[in-house]
């Protein structure tokens, strides 16, 4: 899935991904679900995305629950990674699959149509 990672830990459990379904109550897309039974965590070419393996950091179930509660993310989405200083955010819609640039704002763009296209074209 990925070239040149500088780190991951390993993949989760399904009763881990479900714990997160349950957060943004919905299924997530088949490739994001592939991705977290993979990796755990992964960081590469200087940038983390977000996972189910640790606790303490680059959580995805962590940070999503924390921009909904801080900054109103729609349940449909999943944080991916934090893009400079927690100013702008790579979010999955889970109701389309698609991948977007969200900032605490509100404000959406659609960048890729897959987590897949996303991975095959960011790194």
């Amino acid at each position: 899935m990925f070239k040149n990672i500088d780190n991951s830990i390993p993949g989760v459990s399904i009763q881990q991904i479900s714990k997160l379904e349950e957060v943004i109550e919905g299924e997530l897309p088949k490739d994001y679900i592939e991705y977290l039974k993979q990796y755990g965590f992964v960081s590469l070419q200087g940038r983390d995305l977000f996972g189910l393996g640790n606790d303490k950091f680059f959580n995805v179930l962590k940070e999503t629950k924390e921009l909904q509660d801080n900054f109103n993310l729609t349940k449909n989405f999943v944080a991916l990674e934090s893009v400079g200083t927690d100013v702008m955010y790579l979010v999955l819609n889970t109701s389309n699959g698609c991948v977007y640039e969200w900032v605490p704002s509100g404000e959406v763009k659609k960048i890729y149509k897959s987590f897949k296209e996303f991975i095959e074209n960011d790194f």
